[in-house]
């Protein structure tokens, strides 16, 4: 049996049930996320440190069932001042208008759009662990959220990492 520490180091986004139901025999419900504005479109895990060679990032899947997603990468294609409106404009504007800004999607950012080029996806495969520097935008690359359950024997298990990075002397 494995006892997992149940560190929450950041806010797990709100829940709102769905129902689905084909017949009122068979009704039953689905939690998905509802994610922030700032979920909905790819981010870097650190900045650029003037004193230090940098922040490596590592995401390891636990999870054996690949429909939950992996990670995706992407290129920014707006200007720096259109990318810090964007993120000043997701604590201020709803829902609906920073969909209206961005383009965003519902759920993580899985293609590109208006700001962002997906330039890689990282399929998740039990125990593989995935590498990148801080400073890669990425998301989760979640094309089925009603697939991701809050159990660690059938829900999207990840471990995630940060580590600083330095370069030998020559």
């Amino acid at each position: 049996m494995w006892i997992l520490p149940s560190w929450n180091l950041h806010p797990l986004p709100s829940i709102r049930p769905i129902t689905i139901s084909s017949s009122p025999q068979t009704q039953f419900h689905i939690l998905i996320p509802q994610l922030q504005n700032l979920q909905r479109v790819p981010h870097f895990d650190t900045v650029p440190q003037p004193n230090r060679e940098g922040t490596g990032a590592m995401v390891l899947y636990l999870f054996e069932d690949a429909r939950l997603g992996g990670t995706g990468f992407f290129r920014q294609t707006c200007s720096a001042s259109e990318f810090e409106h964007m993120v000043l404009q997701s604590s201020v504007l709803d829902r609906q208008a920073f969909t209206g800004l961005t383009g965003a999607g519902d759920g993580y950012a899985v293609a590109s759009d208006r700001y962002f080029e997906k330039v890689y996806t990282a399929q998740p495969a039990f125990n593989r662990a995935i590498f990148y520097h801080g400073t890669v935008l990425h998301s989760a690359d979640i094309h089925s959220p009603e697939l991701l359950r809050d159990d660690v024997h059938t829900g999207r298990l990840t471990v995630n990492a940060f580590f600083n990075l330095r370069r030998n002397a020559a």
